[in-house]
């Protein structure tokens, strides 16, 4: 779907106009989870026309950036739910009607490297969050020796 690039007073305008444009601004009112009270506005220029564009400045507004504080991965927001399933690990489920391209997630990254930082980076983290780091999967295939941070690193990277 392309759209124009609107700003508050399109969304909010009462005048009338044609199903397809009624539907069109219902629907961005709805991704953006917004009211017509309580539009922040919105300025062309942060727009490419398009759904993606949109759901990116809803996800600036309203997905604050977490950070990851347990080795445990259930947790959840108003989008998804994570829970143990009943065949083996970990699920994931949508909590409410999702749209392509929607952000779901904004997570803080726990530490920025590549691969020649990554020991001094790894090292550089306080005990609890190593322990965080070193519980995200790791690819058990890798070759036999590999220190653990190094096959999260692989699986993760």
């Amino acid at each position: 779907m392309s759209v124009t690039a609107p700003s508050y007073l399109d969304l909010a305008d009462t005048e009338p106009k044609s199903r397809r444009e009624q539907t069109d601004s219902r629907r961005l009112l709805d991704i953006l989870g917004l009211d017509v009270q309580h539009l922040p506005e919105i300025h062309e220029e942060q727009f490419k026309g398009d759904l993606e564009s949109i759901l990116a400045f809803k996800s600036q507004i309203s997905i604050p950036i977490t950070k990851k504080t347990s080795p445990r991965p259930d947790f959840g927001n108003e989008y998804f739910e994570i829970y143990p399933s009943k065949i083996a690990g970990w699920g994931v489920r949508a909590v409410k009607p999702l749209y392509q391209g929607q952000d779901i997630l904004r997570e803080a990254p726990l530490l920025i490297a590549n691969i020649e930082t990554l020991f001094d980076e790894f090292y550089r983290l306080d005990p609890e969050s190593r322990r965080i780091a070193l519980s995200l999967h790791a690819n058990v295939h890798l070759k036999p020796g590999t220190p653990p941070i190094q096959a999260v690193w692989a699986t993760n990277w």
